[in-house]
């Protein structure tokens, strides 16, 4: 007989972890059996015995069968105890019944008396799946206890909440998993309580922190970063995924935010992390400590930092003011799960805080389950909304759009994307155009490919400029290539290495657009011919000026700029010193030559017979300029001369479309073309018969220089 007495953490024995009883007696008032395991009986193993238990606990008891007693011909008495949360590891099914986790196994002929026993369960049925017999003719008497028992009122049902029943896409919802008795009330774990959390949606992931959205927007107030509007949140991060912190409201100036696994970074005595974050100023990648310059300074006015943390990371960073100490917080890795994640309330508590995150509009189904059947599972549903598409990511409009005509001839090309996206890959966009070419309906058919290049080997050349605005997804980008009046244009984008901050790739991978440019026939043109007068003549096509010489001298030339170009129209004739033209002639920004065709119109170096001038066009930091459809011939240089048709210095910026250099003779670098810090696309030229010391065709120092179908 045992009074007052406690049997409890015994582990591993084969028979009755806590008890063994065989052939003998054997009476227990108020004995508490607890967290005892065993293959058979992890509380009790009786075998012909005589058991009798009353006013005690059972709970926590652990074996492959009978988690709390195994009893072998005769039957125990049990009367007026706490029976639950015995644990038997091998389900039973018998007579259509399942017994999971049965807390007795009985093996005898005579009846089973379990009466005024409380089983933590709140239906009779569920009670009777607690005691198992083997033999079927035995009778099992329970007559449970449905309300509390002697011992307390211990966890029985599982409740999951949240404060809002719909959630936005890429948002974070706290849940709340609170432990309830069977009148559901709360009730306390007395020992750590493992559950399981589950989503049927396959974009769902839980976390222990807030999950993060994959774009954050950064402000300080009362020295605290504030991420989304929330001051020093700790957040959950997920392996394999990016995300954007955007620097760009002024409140930042001062304070340049920084990564470390240290608390607090170099203020708590660690380093800073550069690996994996990529750092912007007004659109353009800059190293990590110009970064954290302009942000001291207050300078740019678009500023992000992108941060990629590795699939299968576990290691906590820490955000933190690279000047200023105590204003950031942890971004955490682990604790991040995917449709499912293991959850434990500690002995002491009565609930538990988790959040959960879905990157897709639909509905969820969210269950917790205790593994162990002991409590009572509970769902919650939610509707998802979107408020940016969350599958994989597109090109949603483009600028200038498909089909849009009246372009400016250096038009800047703009993307929008339906979510933000990953900065780094952006520099992939691979880009082809085609210029020229006969419209039908929507097909352009002809016309002069350009060879495809990404965006970061355009950049890298010089060719090319590109940025990427997270507050508006928009990507843009603008070459240095000045395209033909009134001509089509068709773009094609190839998109495959482009990713949005979660990991998907843009589809379509490939998309084109087309569009026209404007007439400069009928905006902003002037007309140059041979047979001209510059004394009678306003530059209009029934009155032209006489030389290109007379009309770069106008004052209307002064006025042509990226949005309003000129272009003079060069009639078929030879312009030459002996009509009239004072060469070299001087380009000026914005204002283009177009002639009537490299056969046609000839800009010509012949003085007489035997003179020729040595050079023909300067182009000295002159930009936006197209010259098209004319020739520049018959030039005579010495060693000290440079660039008989064309001279291009001084950060200029040039467009030759059809048109033919040839017959350049005797100069020191490039008789054809002198290049020199600049940049210049050829498309379409034929450079022929030309000598000089060095680069015969083109000299090129120090400068971007595109030649294609030439």
């Amino acid at each position: 007989w045992d009074v007052e007495l406690q049997i409890r953490n015994h582990q591993g024995h084969n028979k009755g972890a806590g008890i063994y009883l065989a052939n003998s007696s054997l009476t227990l008032i108020d004995v508490k059996l607890t967290d005892n395991q065993a293959t058979y009986g992890g509380g009790i193993y009786c075998d012909d015995a005589d058991l009798l238990i009353s006013e005690s606990l059972i709970s926590r008891n652990w074996a492959n069968q009978g988690g709390g007693i195994y009893a072998l011909t005769q039957p125990p008495v049990l009367d007026q105890n706490d029976i639950y949360s015995n644990i038997a590891a091998v389900p039973i099914i018998a007579s259509g019944q399942t017994f999971d986790s049965h807390a007795i196994y009985y093996n005898g002929n005579s009846n089973l008396s379990a009466r005024n026993n409380f089983w933590n369960r709140s239906t009779a049925n569920q009670v009777s799946q607690q005691v198992f017999s083997a033999t079927p003719p035995a009778v099992i008497e329970l007559q449970p206890i449905l309300t509390s028992g002697q011992y307390g009122t211990p966890p029985a049902n599982l409740s999951l909440t949240s404060s809002s029943l719909s959630l936005v896409a890429g948002d974070n919802l706290p849940l709340t998993i609170d432990l309830q008795n069977l009148s559901g009330s709360s009730a306390t774990a007395s020992t750590d309580i493992s559950l399981t959390l589950t989503t049927d949606s396959s974009s769902g992931q839980f976390g222990n922190q807030p999950l993060a959205a994959n774009q954050l927007q950064v402000q300080v107030s009362t020295g605290k970063f504030q991420l989304n509007t929330v001051t020093a949140p700790g957040l959950q991060l997920v392996p394999g995924q990016s995300y954007l912190f955007d620097q760009s409201d002024s409140s930042n100036d001062g304070h340049p935010l920084g990564f470390s696994i240290t608390t607090d970074g170099t203020h708590g005595g660690g380093t800073r992390r550069d690996q994996q974050i990529h750092y912007f100023i007004d659109d353009q990648e800059v190293t990590a400590e110009i970064y954290k310059t302009q942000l001291t300074d207050g300078s740019g006015d678009v500023r992000y930092l992108e941060l990629n943390i590795p699939a299968g990371s576990t290691v906590p960073l820490h955000y933190y003011c690279q000047i200023h100490s105590d204003m950031g917080r942890q971004l955490g890795t682990s604790g991040y799960a995917p449709t499912s994640l293991m959850v434990t309330i500690a002995a002491g508590s009565a609930s538990q805080t988790l959040h959960y995150q879905d990157t897709a509009a639909g509905s969820a189904t969210l269950t917790v389950t205790d593994p162990n059947s002991f409590l009572i599972a509970d769902t919650l549903s939610l509707a998802i909304t979107s408020s940016t598409p969350q599958s994989s990511p597109a090109i949603i409009a483009t600028s200038p759009a498909d089909g849009d005509q009246n372009v400016s001839l250096d038009p800047e090309i703009r993307l929008t994307f339906d979510q933000p996206m990953r900065p780094s890959s952006l520099a992939q966009l691979g880009v082809r155009m085609t210029v020229g070419g006969t419209m039908t309906g929507t097909t352009l058919s002809g016309g002069t490919v350009v060879p495809r290049f990404s965006l970061q080997e355009l950049a890298d050349s010089g060719l090319a400029s590109y940025g990427y605005q997270p507050s508006n997804r928009q990507l843009t980008f603008q070459t240095a290539l000045t395209l033909p009046d009134a001509t089509w244009i068709q773009v094609v984008l190839e998109a495959g290495q482009l990713f949005n901050l979660i990991g998907q790739a843009l589809t379509p991978t490939s998309s084109t657009f087309q569009f026209q440019t404007k007439s400069a026939a009928s905006v902003n043109s002037y007309w140059v011919s041979p047979t001209g007068d510059d004394t009678t003549g306003d530059g209009s096509q029934a009155i032209p000026w006489k030389t290109v010489t007379y009309a770069l001298s106008q004052s209307q030339m002064d006025s042509a700029s990226k949005d309003a170009p000129i272009t003079l129209q060069l009639t078929a004739g030879t312009y030459s010193a002996a009509n009239g033209e004072t060469f070299p002639l001087a380009l000026k920004d914005y204002v283009n030559l177009q002639g009537s065709g490299i056969d046609q119109t000839l800009i010509d170096g012949t003085i007489s017979a035997s003179t020729k001038m040595g050079q023909l066009l300067s182009a000295d930091g002159t930009v936006g300029v197209t010259l098209s459809d004319l020739s520049l011939q018959k030039t005579a240089g010495s060693a000290s001369d440079d660039g008989g048709g064309l001279s291009v210095t001084n950060q200029s910026s040039l467009t030759l479309q059809d048109v033919q250099i040839r017959q350049h003779q005797g100069h020191g670098k490039g008789a054809g073309i002198y290049l020199a810090n600049s940049s210049l696309t050829l498309i379409e030229v034929k450079l022929i018969d030309n000598l000089a010391t060095l680069g015969g065709g083109i000299y090129s120092d120090d400068a971007d220089l595109l030649i294609t179908e030439s």
